[in-house]
């Protein structure tokens, strides 16, 4: 039959995970996986065929854009989090002679850690340099309170990410010894076969070794004070000095994870496989995160999808957009007040709005935090944090306006007025742009609808007000303080 024809069966399953919004490269991975079974050629024969499809460079790209996600799912898990609680712990609630010898063991354990970590980050958990930003900020707390020289930390880094790529020939090390150097050489005319990659690395290793015991114990071995860099805004460079709570599920999947992605790779290393071991590792660790949901990968581009995938998925924290297409125009509140049945997950609102009613607004469907786009990075992770653990989570000026909303506070007054609520988000941005003297085609042109569409609000938004014409909406408006 046609359906048990292994091209269409792929191709069917292709289509399904990605209606699903499956991650497209896993969909493609199990896709292929299906097809290849079904046709009799086995796993090791299917991903060969796979990584064969794969033209020029790509199966590299495709190695390093996995080791990206893998990344992602072991930082999600808790696992970095984990040793910077254990490392506080050592070093707090110490007498002096103690905090002494703990500073200095703790010292010695950082940049141990740190080089274990780069060296295994090119064959045991392959993430290869995306461990950096994913491991050292958690990391950074404790360095300041251990004076320790950063610069003995980058030789550490260095250390472990250079040696171990030229001298395993296991994750990365062997993409960079025998896809690209061997591959160079042989392409060069010179026979390499028999040469083992191990020992003709060995001397340049053993310099690197040199120069990393050289910069710990002689150059930057002394103490080192730094400042807290707080930023420009409010609320961002502040010290976490307690530790952060990490779920005992999650990191017991990561480990899981690693092993098997470990596993895999060393199995198919040593038995000299065709099929590419970093390939078929990174995709193994990712399912094993994605399968416990761990890890959840999903994204909405309107209101209705939005509401399906916290249903389906049932994450513990949505990053939402406040002004979310699609739905009955409520945007972003709309979907949180879709999803009052599934109480373990929480709202975060992100906007580039300030407005006070859109704050508002989401705020009372529920959602546990507002903050603008112009956050940074740094700071937007710790506001999810904060909303995952049940706290709420507000850029600094907004949160005035939830207090005055509520009647805690004074100053800039939120308009939470019974008229307002009438109104969907569309048509407070609608509202909001006539009031200030738009035309119904510049608004239009703001907002991206047709004239039409604007027109349409326009007549809502004075029928559920009940005011006559424009003058009249920006006499109210202006009243409310809302333009």
């Amino acid at each position: 039959m046609l359906l048990f024809n292994a091209v269409v069966l792929s191709v069917i399953v292709m289509l399904v995970l990605s209606v699903a919004r499956v991650h497209v490269v896993i969909s493609l991975f199990v896709a292929s996986l299906v097809g290849g079974l079904v046709a009799g050629m086995g796993i090791s024969g299917t991903m060969v065929a796979f990584q064969e499809g794969l033209a020029g460079g790509a199966k590299i790209a495709l190695s390093y854009a996995l080791l990206g996600a893998f990344a992602m799912a072991v930082a999600h898990s808790g696992l970095p989090q984990l040793l910077a609680n254990w490392l506080i712990g050592r070093i707090e609630n110490k007498d002096e002679s103690a905090s002494r010898r703990a500073v200095r063991t703790t010292t010695m354990l950082v940049l141990g850690g740190i080089t274990a970590m780069a060296v295994m980050s090119q064959n045991l958990i392959p993430v290869h340099i995306a461990f950096i930003p994913l491991v050292v900020p958690p990391l950074l707390i404790v360095m300041s309170r251990l004076q320790l020289d950063r610069r003995a930390v980058a030789c550490a880094i260095t250390f472990g990410l250079v040696t171990t790529y030229m001298f395993l020939p296991l994750g990365f090390g062997r993409v960079f010894l025998h896809d690209i150097l061997y591959a160079n050489i042989e392409e060069a005319g010179l026979d390499v076969s028999q040469v083992p990659a191990t020992q003709a690395m060995g001397i340049p290793a053993l310099g690197m070794l040199a120069g990393l015991l050289i910069a710990v114990f002689v150059t930057y071995r002394k103490p080192r004070v730094y400042r807290i860099d707080t930023g420009g805004n409010a609320g961002s460079g502040d010290e976490v000095s307690g530790p952060v709570e990490v779920k005992p599920v999650k990191v017991v999947v990561a480990l899981i994870a690693v092993l098997a992605c470990f596993a895999v790779q060393t199995f198919l290393t040593w038995t000299g496989s065709e099929a590419d071991p970093l390939l078929v590792g990174a995709l193994i660790g990712l399912l094993l995160f994605m399968a416990t949901r761990v890890v959840t990968i999903a994204e909405a581009d309107d209101v209705e999808g939005a509401i399906a995938a916290v249903h389906a998925l049932r994450p513990d924290v949505v990053l939402l957009d406040v002004h979310l297409p699609g739905g009955n125009g409520g945007g972003g509140a709309e979907v949180v007040a879709s999803c009052h049945d599934v109480p373990e997950t929480r709202f975060l609102a992100l906007s580039v709005s300030d407005a006070s009613d859109d704050v508002v607004g989401v705020i009372r469907a529920g959602a546990r935090g507002y903050v603008t786009k112009a956050i940074s990075t740094e700071d937007l992770a710790q506001a999810v944090r904060r909303v995952a653990a049940g706290d709420a989570a507000f850029s600094p000026r907004l949160a005035g306006f939830v207090l005055d909303a509520f009647g805690a506070g004074a100053g800039e007054v939120a308009v939470a007025d019974s008229e307002l609520d009438r109104l969907s988000t569309r048509e407070r941005e609608v509202m909001r742009l006539i009031a200030r003297g738009y035309t119904y085609k510049e608004c239009a042109s703001e907002l991206f609808i047709s004239v039409k569409t604007v027109e349409t609000h326009v007549s809502a938004v004075l029928r559920k007000l009940q005011l006559s014409n424009r003058n009249e909406l920006t006499r109210w408006a202006v009243a409310r303080r809302i333009v």
